[in-house]
């Protein structure tokens, strides 16, 4: 909820202040927030709240690594944040979860574009489960996608 109050804010505040005062916000920027499922009891109210603002959500169920782990390689299966955190840890070791959280990702970036349809493909599994925003799931590539195309047409 933390996360959502304060994209919020910053939403209708119009960004951050920016140097010699006023809004850091251009015309066509775009608040995200990004939450993990993991097992926090206010997931669901806190992307609610969110959208009913205006802020784009990306979110991954159960944590955002499942997100990096789309990038090396397939991964459709139920799983916690310590499973998805180890499988990521054994595909890219610079990677890891409590000593490491932060790592050079530069070597994820060329999997971008399969993550990103590894990513579409997974959420069309849990539409046809009926489970929306069942695990494994992430809208990660929702905010990508967002973020190429502010890219693009700055251009």
């Amino acid at each position: 909820m933390t996360v959502a109050r304060r994209a919020i804010t910053d939403m209708r505040q119009g960004g951050f202040p920016a140097a010699g005062g006023g809004s850091s916000f251009e015309e066509r920027d775009q608040v995200w927030a990004v939450f993990d499922r993991n097992s926090h009891p206010t997931f669901e109210q806190a992307v609610a709240k969110c959208r009913q603002a205006g802020v784009r959500t990306a979110c991954s169920n159960p944590c955002f690594e499942l997100w990096l782990v789309l990038h090396l390689e397939e991964y459709d299966r139920p799983a916690t944040s310590g499973e998805v955190q180890r499988r990521l840890h054994e595909l890219f070791p610079a990677f890891h979860h409590k000593r490491s959280p932060g790592p050079e990702f530069y070597g994820l970036l060329t999997g971008l574009e399969s993550a990103q349809i590894r990513a579409r493909r997974q959420l069309g599994s849990r539409q046809a489960e009926d489970r929306p925003f069942g695990n494994p799931s992430t809208t990660v590539a929702c905010l990508t996608a967002a973020i190429h195309k502010a890219q693009k047409d700055a251009l």
